[in-house]
């Protein structure tokens, strides 16, 4: 298998050069990712990354968190020259020297281009300062301060639940003004913020619950067009787009893009792992695919795999945080996991 996926990823090298012009993200990027995602779940470092490689090559930049992965393969393929140039792409992208700094990545600081790279680092972020909408993140930055300050106040929404409304129906009315004048908030457009969230998250979080509950925010505007635009254009981590989509709980949005379940009995410390996935696989890997995501069985061994390696450095999709739920009884428990998935491991 593992010279399989090297054979595969040094095929698709000459593909991405000649093609680059014509290439888009949901054709020729996000399917090499994934390819280099479950190479990983084999230990095939290389094969993913000759795949990472050639998707950069296909499209006109890269997301922080597949130069993330391909940095780490090459620190396991023992090419810490690459892993060094994949660092220069997310410091132009605005990530911290700390990140950089991480132990994860100590084996790098003992090579000889370690040092340049430190040296560099100054200019690389002095051109990223350059080259991005410092405006328009600012203003994302203050949306996301007055999403949060009255709902870290003491009483949050039941004291203050009006102002709260008050506040995220005015950030609606600011993220439309921006959209339509600026485009998508990419991280080419205002840098990347990894390896947190984006900084519009929160806000986009808080939206996609509103509209979860129809009846109290009907004609609120739904930014799902926005969001799967944005994936398939690259500008939006797959990943962030379907959960926020999953979250405003319309059925035209099916992703079973949750993440892990598990189901906790209160006072046990047996754990059940699950996930909330569509019945109909096949209509809703055509659905992932339409905005970049993997299938759905890949989506799950990617998840099992997170469980069997709860420290790995690499940030594969398997959704957002574990959910953990307390349930009552074991009967409560056998019959909330019977509408889900269960996560069988080995």
């Amino acid at each position: 298998m593992k010279h399989l996926f090297c054979l595969f990823a040094a095929l698709l090298l000459p593909l991405a050069a000649s093609f680059a012009q014509q290439a888009d993200y949901v054709s020729d990027y996000y399917p090499r990712i994934h390819f280099a995602e479950m190479a990983i779940l084999s230990d095939d470092f290389d094969g993913a990354l000759l795949s990472y490689q050639a998707a950069f090559r296909a499209v006109d930049g890269g997301l922080a968190r597949d130069y993330h992965n391909a940095a780490l393969c090459a620190v396991q393929s023992g090419q810490p020259a690459l892993a060094l140039v994949f660092f220069e792409k997310m410091a132009l992208a605005g990530v911290t020297i700390e990140y950089f700094k991480r132990p994860v990545f100590a084996s790098l600081h003992q090579t000889p281009g370690w040092p340049a790279f430190e040296k560099a680092y100054p200019a690389l972020h002095s051109r990223h300062l350059a080259e991005t909408d410092l405006e328009y993140r600012r203003e994302l930055s203050y949306m996301a301060d007055i999403d949060q300050e009255f709902r870290q106040k003491e009483g949050s929404y039941a004291v203050y639940g009006d102002t709260i409304r008050h506040i995220d129906s005015l950030n609606v009315l600011r993220w439309q003004r921006l959209y339509a004048a600026k485009g998508f908030p990419s991280e080419r457009l205002i840098g990347a913020d990894f390896p947190a969230h984006p900084v519009y998250h929160i806000f986009l979080h808080h939206h996609a619950q509103h509209l979860s509950d129809g009846d109290k925010y009907a004609g609120w505007p739904d930014l799902g067009p926005q969001l799967i635009k944005a994936a398939q254009n690259g500008q939006l981590d797959p990943v962030e787009a379907a959960y926020w989509l999953e979250l405003q709980n319309d059925p035209a949005y099916r992703y079973g893009a949750f993440g892990i379940i598990n189901l906790r009995v209160a006072g046990s410390s047996k754990n059940r792992y699950y996930l909330d996935l569509p019945a109909d696989r096949i209509a809703v890997d055509r659905q992932r695919a339409l905005i970049g995501l993997e299938p759905i069985d890949e989506f799950e061994a990617k998840c099992k795999y997170k469980l069997q390696h709860p420290d790995t450095p690499f940030r594969l999709n398997s959704g957002q945080s574990i959910n953990v739920f307390e349930l009552g009884s074991e009967q409560e428990a056998e019959a909330f996991g019977k509408v889900l998935t269960k996560i069988e491991l080995d």
